[in-house]
């Protein structure tokens, strides 16, 4: 009898089976400050009680709830704040967060940019067709301002392309699915980490003024079928147009560095924070 059937024989006999692991300590804590801001309703910019308070609340010890509370830090739930009046105050994951994840776990297996194109596309005309049945009359305005703001300025790129991803985001949050609004967000947050820079001529840009107030009015008019057809074709052109023009963009491989490096960049930022209006009745 080998070694592992003799060890089997002897588990079997005894009753022994396969014990799970238990969840770490820290990250036991932490699911459990997570689940009292839910339950309390705590809002972003709040103060968790002091370290001495929590440390008798979780019955654990100092370097238990503190790696609890940096773990909870980088998944941007709360920001320890240094210095006498500081600690931990609550904020709110978002898109950045999301971004970060999703870059970590697309680089280790080999995921060019082309991927997120790929996702874009494949959930463009659902989104497309919900914002037909949800979206209120805050999100149309918003989407109108948009269109104008693009229309003004095809001339100015750094315009242009910032009200362009606010258009497709803004139509993500006016689908009243949350989940659509982060991935979509993730997705260019993602994209512009490349610093790949995607130029689009004036004739693009016309395009994409027209394909965008084709999908509005469609949306306005509650016509389902019309915004899905709509919002498909404009992925379809987008995706072709890219792999056309841009195939080293398309291939450029994913990097968590280059989003990590990112984050906290309030320039960067811009495009999303401003799209996040449409989030209030997601």
């Amino acid at each position: 009898m080998t070694d592992a059937e003799l060890k089997k024989d002897v588990a079997s006999s005894t009753g022994d089976r396969p014990r799970s692991r238990s969840p770490k300590a820290a990250i036991t804590v932490a699911q459990k400050i997570v689940r009292e801001i839910a339950t309390k309703q705590l809002r972003e910019g709040e103060k968790l009680p002091g370290e001495q308070e929590m440390l008798g609340s979780y019955g654990v010890a100092r370097a238990t709830l503190r790696e609890a509370l940096r773990f909870l830090e980088l998944q941007g739930v709360i920001t320890i704040r240094p210095g006498p009046g500081g600690g931990p105050v609550i904020t709110e994951p978002n898109s950045e967060n999301l971004a970060s994840g999703l870059a970590l776990l697309l680089q280790f297996v080999g995921s060019p940019l082309s991927a997120l194109i790929e996702v874009r596309q494949a959930i463009g005309p659902r989104m497309a067709s919900l914002a037909v049945e949800r979206a209120s009359p805050a999100d149309i305005q918003r989407l109108e301002d948009t269109l104008t703001e693009m229309a003004q300025n095809r001339e100015d790129y750094e315009v242009f392309q910032a009200a362009h991803a606010r258009f497709h985001i803004q139509i993500a949050w006016a689908s009243g699915n949350a989940m659509f609004g982060l991935l979509i967000e993730a997705i260019y947050h993602i994209n512009r980490a490349s610093h790949a820079r995607v130029e689009f001529t004036l004739e693009e840009r016309d395009y994409f003024i027209h394909s965008y107030r084709r999908i509005l009015d469609a949306i306005e008019a509650k016509d389902l079928e019309k915004a899905a057809e709509e919002m498909d074709a404009f992925g379809t052109y987008t995706e072709d147009y890219l792999r056309r023009h841009y195939p080293d963009f398309m291939s450029k491989p994913i990097t968590w560095e280059d989003v990590e490096g990112l984050s906290g960049n309030a320039a960067a930022a811009d495009t999303l924070v401003s799209a996040r209006g449409a989030r209030n009745h997601a």
